[in-house]
């Protein structure tokens, strides 16, 4: 199932936050998954964090759960280039 649009959201607009404080995309991951409410958006995100610890791509790792809207997945590919 793919997670609502404000999950969405608030996931994307945290993450450009940490990454933009020089933040690490794991441990941004990782802190943004201690910060959700949501536990299956927890799960995700830690599931996505654990792929990008694996060597995966941002966008490489969030395909990987087809929860993400792909318009959010190409945003980030094109943000790594």
């Amino acid at each position: 199932l793919p997670i609502c649009s404000e999950q969405c959201l608030f996931f994307f607009q945290e993450l450009y936050a940490l990454l933009n404080a020089g933040v690490h995309v794991w441990q941004a991951l990782l802190i943004i998954s201690e910060q959700t409410a949501d536990a299956r958006m927890a799960d995700i995100i830690l599931k996505v964090a654990d792929k990008v610890h694996e060597g995966f791509a941002l966008h490489e790792a969030l395909n990987c759960h087809a929860v993400f809207p792909s318009e959010s997945i190409h945003v980030s590919q094109i943000g790594a280039q």
